[in-house]
C-alpha cells in the first residue's frame, strides 16, 4: 500500500508540479543516483525502489488490459498485416539469426543471467522460490509484449507506425517509445474518453520504470564484474582496487562518458549480440555445473549449443554485410572481438566437456572393477 501511494502519489505531484531540467543535469542527477545505488547493499535502495517502481508497471498492465477490452467493445479497425516477414526481413535481416538477438527479456537474455547472479540471488530466502520468480518474470514479460502489440495495432495506425519507427531516409530518427506512447494515449482516450497527453504521459512513465531499473541494476553488475576481473588480473589485489565505491565510481563514469558525449549510439547496434552472447555462456556454465552434480542436462545443453550458433552467425552477418562495408571501425571492431570471445567460449566448451566426460567414465570403469560386496 506505502509503495503503491509513493509511485501514484508521485505520478501526480509530477503532473500538477513538473520538474525540467537540462539533459545535462539530468545525467549529473542520474549519475549521484546510481552511483549511490550501486555502492549501497540491494535492501538499502535498490529493493524498495524496485518494489516501489512496479507498482507502475503492474498498474500499467492492467490499464492497458481494461483498455484494451474497452476499445474492442467500441469496435477496431485494424490496418496491420497479419504477418509482415518481408518488412522485418528488411529493417533487420534474416528471420535466423537476426529474430534471436532481437527479441531477449521474456525469451532468453544474458543480462538478465546477470541480474539473476547480481540482484535476485542475494533476496531469494529458498531456493524453491527461484522457479516461481523465473517462469513468473517470463510468463508477465510475455504479457506485456501481447499487450503492446495489441495496443499499437488497434490504437496506432500502421502507415503512422512506420514513419515513426521506420522513418524513411531522411525523414528523422526512428522512436519506438514515441510511437509507444502514443498508441497507449490514443487508446485509454478511445476506451474511456481520457486526455490523449495523459495516457501517452503514462505510457513513457511504464518504459521509464523499465529504463530506471536496469540502469541501477547494470551499474551494480558493472561493480561485480569489475572486482572479479581484479582478481584474475593480480595475484595481490590492492585494496582499492576491492573497494565497492571505487569499483562502482568507475562503472558510474563510463556511463556518463558514453552519454554525455552520445557515443553509446555508435555502439547499441551490437548490444544484442553481446547479450545473447553472455547469454549462451549462462547455459554453458548451468550444464557444466548439472553434469558436475550428475544431474540431466540436455534442457540446457541443447538451448546453449543454439545460442552459441546463433550469436556466432549474427556476428558474422553483421560485420559482412553492414559494418565493413559502411567503414564502421568502431563497430566492426567490437564485431570481431566478440567473434573471438564466442570461438575460444566454444573451445573452453567442447575442453571441459571432455574432461568431463573422460571422469564420468573413468568412474565408471572403476566401478565396474570393484565388484559390490555382499552382506
Amino acid at each position: 500500500l506505502i509503495a503503491t501511494a509513493v509511485a501514484f502519489g508521485s505520478i501526480y505531484i509530477g503532473f500538477h508540479h513538473p520538474v525540467t531540467f537540462a539533459p545535462h543535469t539530468w545525467m549529473i542527477i542520474i549519475s549521484i543516483y546510481t552511483l549511490i545505488a550501486a555502492g549501497l547493499p540491494v535492501w538499502v535502495i535498490l529493493q524498495p525502489r524496485d518494489f516501489t517502481n512496479v507498482q507502475i508497471l503492474y498498474g500499467g498492465m492492467l490499464m492497458l488490459l481494461i483498455g484494451i477490452i474497452g476499445t474492442g467493445f467500441k469496435g477496431i479497425n485494424i490496418s496491420y498485416p497479419i504477418a509482415n516477414i518481408s518488412g522485418g526481413v528488411k529493417h533487420l535481416g534474416l528471420m535466423w539469426p537476426m529474430l534471436f538477438i532481437t527479441l531477449a527479456c521474456g525469451a532468453i537474455s544474458g543480462f538478465h543471467a546477470l541480474v539473476c547472479v547480481g540482484t535476485t540471488a542475494k533476496q531469494v530466502t529458498k531456493q524453491s522460490y527461484s522457479r516461481k520468480i523465473g517462469y513468473g518474470a517470463m510468463l508477465l514479460e510475455s504479457m506485456l509484449a501481447l499487450l503492446v502489440l495489441v495496443a499499437l495495432a488497434t490504437s496506432l495506425n500502421y502507415s503512422d507506425y512506420l514513419g515513426i519507427v521506420w522513418p524513411e531516409p531522411g525523414m528523422g530518427k526512428s522512436n519506438p517509445i514515441l510511437a509507444f506512447a502514443l498508441a497507449v494515449g490514443g487508446m485509454f482516450h478511445n476506451a474511456t474518453g481520457l486526455p490523449m497527453y495523459v495516457g501517452s504521459i503514462f505510457g513513457i512513465l511504464m518504459v521509464e520504470g523499465f529504463v530506471i531499473t536496469t540502469l541501477d541494476s547494470s551499474i551494480r553488475f558493472i561493480r561485480y564484474i569489475l572486482e572479479e576481473v581484479w582478481q584474475v588480473l593480480f595475484t595481490s589485489v590492492p585494496s582499492i582496487l576491492m573497494n565497492h565505491w571505487f569499483n562502482a565510481l568507475i562503472a558510474v563514469g563510463g556511463m556518463w562518458a558514453l552519454a554525455s558525449a552520445n557515443t553509446f549510439t555508435a555502439l547499441w547496434p551490437i548490444f544484442g549480440s553481446v547479450n545473447q552472447l553472455m547469454a549462451a555462456l549462462t547455459l554453458i556454465t548451468l550444464t557444466m555445473w548439472l553434469s558436475m552434480h550428475g544431474l540431466k542436462t540436455w534442457f540446457t545443453i541443447f538451448p546453449a549449443i543454439f545460442m552459441t550458433v546463433t550469436t556466432i552467425a549474427s556476428l558474422v552477418i553483421l560485420l559482412v554485410s553492414k559494418y565493413l562495408p559502411a567503414k564502421n571501425y568502431a563497430l566492426s571492431s567490437a564485431a570481431t572481438l566478440l567473434l573471438l570471445l564466442a570461438v575460444a567460449l566454444t573451445g573452453i566448451a567442447f575442453k571441459k566437456g571432455f574432461e568431463l566426460f573422460q571422469r564420468g567414465r573413468n568412474v565408471a570403469l572403476a566401478g565396474d572393477g570393484n565388484p559390490a560386496k555382499s552382506d
